[in-house]
């Protein structure tokens, strides 16, 4: 993961993540979501591992 820090930004992608992962929550209860930039980085690490 560190050589890919330095060649991508991933944090360019936290304005255009979250129309991807558009949810409605009914109400607060549950546990917070996992932050959108760190479940891309793992999708992007599952793609490249396969």
């Amino acid at each position: 993961m560190i050589g890919l820090e330095k060649l991508i930004d991933w944090e360019g992608f936290r304005e255009i993540l979250p129309r991807c992962w558009e949810k409605l929550r009914k109400n607060a209860a549950g546990r917070k979501a996992f932050d959108v930039v760190l479940m891309f980085k793992a999708l992007v690490l599952q793609h490249l591992s396969d």
